[in-house]
């Protein structure tokens, strides 16, 4: 992985970590702000040019995403 793989990777760990927590603690209407547009970018994308492992962190992502109203 190149650095800024590893970036995003670090990105999407943190990210997902964000959204459990907000899951736990009960809440359900949620703003996440941050610096890496890059991560909302592929969200939104069809992912295929990310390694397996940063896709399936980002599929998660989206999955928990679906829980919240961002």
């Amino acid at each position: 992985m190149d650095s800024s793989s590893n970036r995003m990777a670090e990105g999407v760990v943190y990210s997902a970590l964000g959204i459990r927590l907000a899951l736990d603690m009960g809440m359900r209407s949620v703003v996440f702000k941050g610096e890496c547009k890059a991560i909302a970018t592929t969200l939104k994308s069809t992912m295929e040019h990310l390694n397996w492992d940063t896709r399936s962190m980002l599929l998660d992502c989206k999955s928990l995403l679906k829980q919240l109203d961002v």
